[in-house]
């Protein structure tokens, strides 16, 4: 009975598969973040942005590196 509950809460809680929003190069602080800037990469990490409407058009408060997972604030 104690497998079966493990075995079930592993399958239960396995983090989604999405897209998630990296910069297509190095983005300095202060730089307006343009569409052409960002590109989708799959994955399943949590606490990152897939919309790229949420990013687009705001200024970068640090720098944001090739291929890094964008994460909101």
């Amino acid at each position: 009975m104690k497998y079966l509950l493990a075995l079930l809460i592993t399958v239960l809680v396995q983090p989604a598969w999405a897209d998630f929003l990296v910069p297509l190069r190095t983005i300095r602080a202060k730089e307006i973040i343009q569409p052409t800037d960002l590109t989708f990469k799959g994955g399943s990490l949590s606490g990152v942005l897939s919309d790229a409407n949420e990013v687009v058009g705001m200024e970068a408060r640090v720098a944001l590196y090739p291929g890094r997972p964008l994460r909101p604030g």
